[in-house]
């Protein structure tokens, strides 16, 4: 029973062992999903952080020349990504003036917000260019300006230029301009409407990359926070494996050397039963030889001239025989004895 108990610790240590390799193994995966995890949750924040920078300084100059209530109505304005030169010079100046009421007092150059126009919108279909409200969403108060407005290449707008009609005008994504009396700006004259404009595209292009930056963010956090706890739970797992093995080490150190102390004592009790036997075998041929000379004393016994010789030989036998028989009993009692003790082990 204690050899087995000993196997058995054997086999669980082993398996410990095992179970404690293998999850150094996987120690290494878990650890690098929480770095990369972490690693991508970082990087999401330090992006975000820069967008958020960016947008900030954005919206601070934008709004640093911009009195309460009285906004450009170039804010209002918004261009496709690559038309802000050509809004630019198709409007200029124009753009830093806000919106208003016709019977407004207080405001000195506006766009009229309740000027219903009677004239006839400029047709530019026929000379193949594209409107510019195409590329531009505005006010209403600029629609019939925007509509007198082109989009060419740069190259057409000098040939096309004696074709536009009254109140016509041309425009390039470069930033060129052709008006219809004769007047042409080139893109490189300068236009701070075309940086307000980039600036204000910049600015919503931002909004929207943080807009759908944050869900990813947050999906990210979450992913780093199940990441990290499977982290720590692996790690309570590894710790308690390798703990365990000290305890099971010595455990079967234990159980081991109670199996060898009891193979031990095994040997010197069958060493002592093989001594006990041969002493009860010896002292049963003295007795076996014992009985024969007191029969033979007693046969004789008849005779008189030995009778007191054989008297006193009679009494020397008796006395033998009776040491011989406390001898045999005292032999069996301790044979008696040692198979109840080995009887007692076995039993525990």
């Amino acid at each position: 029973t204690a050899r087995q108990a000993a196997d058995t610790a054997q086999q669980t240590l082993d398996a410990a062992r095992a179970e404690a390799e293998a999850l150094e193994g996987e120690r290494v995966v878990v650890v690098n999903a929480e770095a990369q995890a972490r690693k991508t949750t970082r990087d999401l924040e330090d992006r975000l952080g820069r967008l958020t920078a960016e947008s900030r300084g954005l919206a601070q100059i934008l709004n640093a020349n911009t009195a309460k209530g009285k906004s450009p109505v170039l804010d209002a304005v918004r261009a496709e990504k690559g038309y802000e030169l050509a809004l630019a010079a198709a409007l200029g100046d124009d753009l830093n003036l806000g919106l208003s009421k016709r019977g407004a007092l207080d405001a000195l150059a506006f766009w009229a917000e309740d000027f219903d126009s009677q004239a006839v919108m400029s047709d530019l279909s026929a000379l193949g260019v594209t409107p510019l409200t195409q590329y531009v969403s505005a006010p209403p108060a600029l629609s019939l300006r925007l509509s007198t407005i082109g989009v060419v290449d740069q190259a057409e707008g000098d040939r096309l230029q004696a074709h536009l009609p009254v109140g016509a005008r041309l425009v390039s994504k470069e930033g060129d301009l052709w008006r219809w009396d004769g007047l042409i700006v080139r893109a490189k004259a300068p236009k701070p409407a075309a940086v307000r404009l980039a600036q204000r595209t910049r600015f919503d292009e931002l909004e929207a990359e943080i807009d759908a930056l944050k869900p990813e963010l947050e999906a990210a956090q979450t992913a780093l926070k199940t990441a990290a706890d499977a982290q720590r739970r692996f790690e309570d797992r590894l710790r308690q494996a390798r703990t365990r093995l000290p305890e099971l080490e010595r455990d079967l150190r234990t159980k081991t050397a109670q199996a060898d102390e009891l193979g031990r004592r095994q040997t010197q009790y069958e060493t002592r039963m093989e001594a006990l036997d041969g002493s009860i075998k010896r002292l049963r041929s003295d007795l076996g030889e014992a009985k024969t000379a007191y029969e033979a004393l007693a046969d004789a016994q008849s005779t008189p001239e030995t009778l007191d010789a054989l008297n006193d030989a009679l009494v020397e036998a008796r006395n033998l025989a009776n040491s011989r028989r406390q001898a045999v009993l005292a032999a069996r009692s301790a044979l008696d004895d040692d198979a109840r003790n080995r009887q007692q082990r076995e039993s525990r």
